[in-house]
Protein backbone atom coordinates (compact mmCIF):
# COMPACT_ATOMS: atom_id res chain seq x y z
CA UNK A 1 0.00 0.00 0.00
CA UNK A 2 2.82 2.41 0.78
CA UNK A 3 4.07 2.41 -2.83
CA UNK A 4 0.60 3.27 -4.12
CA UNK A 5 0.32 6.15 -1.63
CA UNK A 6 3.70 7.52 -2.60
CA UNK A 7 3.13 7.10 -6.33
CA UNK A 8 -0.27 8.80 -6.32
CA UNK A 9 0.75 11.65 -4.05
CA UNK A 10 4.06 12.20 -5.84
CA UNK A 11 2.16 12.30 -9.12
CA UNK A 12 -0.10 15.04 -7.77
CA UNK A 13 2.88 16.96 -6.39
CA UNK A 14 4.56 16.66 -9.79
CA UNK A 15 1.37 17.89 -11.48
CA UNK A 16 1.29 20.95 -9.22
CA UNK A 17 4.92 21.68 -10.11
CA UNK A 18 3.92 21.48 -13.79
CA UNK A 19 1.05 23.88 -13.13
CA UNK A 20 3.50 26.26 -11.47
CA UNK A 21 5.74 26.04 -14.55
CA UNK A 22 2.87 27.03 -16.86
CA UNK A 23 1.82 29.86 -14.55
CA UNK A 24 5.36 31.26 -14.53
CA UNK A 25 5.74 30.75 -18.28
CA UNK A 26 2.55 32.72 -18.87
CA UNK A 27 3.59 35.49 -16.45
CA UNK A 28 0.62 35.02 -14.16
CA UNK A 29 0.43 37.25 -11.12
CA UNK A 30 1.98 36.64 -7.72
CA UNK A 31 -1.37 35.75 -6.14
CA UNK A 32 -1.71 32.84 -8.55
CA UNK A 33 1.86 31.69 -7.99
CA UNK A 34 1.43 31.92 -4.21
CA UNK A 35 -1.83 29.99 -4.40
CA UNK A 36 -0.23 27.23 -6.44
CA UNK A 37 2.67 27.09 -3.97
CA UNK A 38 0.15 26.77 -1.15
CA UNK A 39 -1.52 23.82 -2.87
CA UNK A 40 1.90 22.23 -3.38
CA UNK A 41 2.79 22.66 0.29
CA UNK A 42 -0.51 21.15 1.40
CA UNK A 43 0.07 18.10 -0.81
CA UNK A 44 3.49 17.70 0.79
CA UNK A 45 1.87 17.95 4.24
CA UNK A 46 -0.63 15.24 3.22
CA UNK A 47 2.16 12.73 2.66
CA UNK A 48 2.28 11.30 6.20
CA UNK A 49 -1.52 11.37 6.47
CA UNK A 50 -2.30 9.16 3.47
CA UNK A 51 -2.15 5.73 5.10
CA UNK A 52 -4.77 3.49 3.51
CA UNK A 53 -6.17 2.67 0.11
CA UNK A 54 -9.38 4.43 1.17
CA UNK A 55 -7.35 7.60 1.76
CA UNK A 56 -5.88 7.32 -1.73
CA UNK A 57 -9.32 6.77 -3.28
CA UNK A 58 -10.72 9.74 -1.41
CA UNK A 59 -7.81 11.92 -2.50
CA UNK A 60 -8.31 10.91 -6.14
CA UNK A 61 -12.03 11.56 -5.90
CA UNK A 62 -11.64 14.93 -4.18
CA UNK A 63 -8.81 16.45 -6.20
CA UNK A 64 -8.08 14.44 -9.34
CA UNK A 65 -10.36 16.16 -11.84
CA UNK A 66 -9.87 19.60 -10.29
CA UNK A 67 -6.12 19.28 -10.70
CA UNK A 68 -6.55 18.48 -14.39
CA UNK A 69 -8.86 21.48 -14.84
CA UNK A 70 -6.39 23.78 -13.12
CA UNK A 71 -3.57 22.52 -15.31
CA UNK A 72 -5.62 23.07 -18.48
CA UNK A 73 -6.52 26.61 -17.42
CA UNK A 74 -2.84 27.41 -16.79
CA UNK A 75 -1.83 25.99 -20.15
CA UNK A 76 -4.43 28.20 -21.84
CA UNK A 77 -3.24 31.26 -19.87
CA UNK A 78 -6.79 31.85 -18.63
CA UNK A 79 -6.08 33.76 -15.40
CA UNK A 80 -9.71 34.18 -14.37
CA UNK A 81 -10.35 30.45 -14.73
CA UNK A 82 -7.04 29.66 -13.03
CA UNK A 83 -8.07 31.74 -10.01
CA UNK A 84 -11.43 29.99 -9.78
CA UNK A 85 -9.97 26.49 -10.21
CA UNK A 86 -7.11 27.26 -7.84
CA UNK A 87 -9.48 28.34 -5.07
CA UNK A 88 -11.57 25.19 -5.52
CA UNK A 89 -8.43 23.07 -5.52
CA UNK A 90 -7.00 24.79 -2.46
CA UNK A 91 -10.26 24.31 -0.57
CA UNK A 92 -10.51 20.63 -1.54
CA UNK A 93 -6.93 19.88 -0.51
CA UNK A 94 -7.28 21.75 2.79
CA UNK A 95 -10.54 19.97 3.64
CA UNK A 96 -8.96 16.61 2.84
CA UNK A 97 -5.98 17.44 5.03
CA UNK A 98 -8.24 18.52 7.90
CA UNK A 99 -10.30 15.33 7.64
CA UNK A 100 -7.23 13.09 7.62
CA UNK A 101 -5.67 14.94 10.55
CA UNK A 102 -8.76 14.13 12.63
CA UNK A 103 -8.41 10.39 12.04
Amino acid sequence: MEELDDFTLLGYIDDVEGISFYAKKNDMGPSILNGIDSIHDTFVALSPLIKTEDHVKRMKLEVGSHLDELKAACQLNDERNVLAKMRIMRDKVNVLKALLEKK
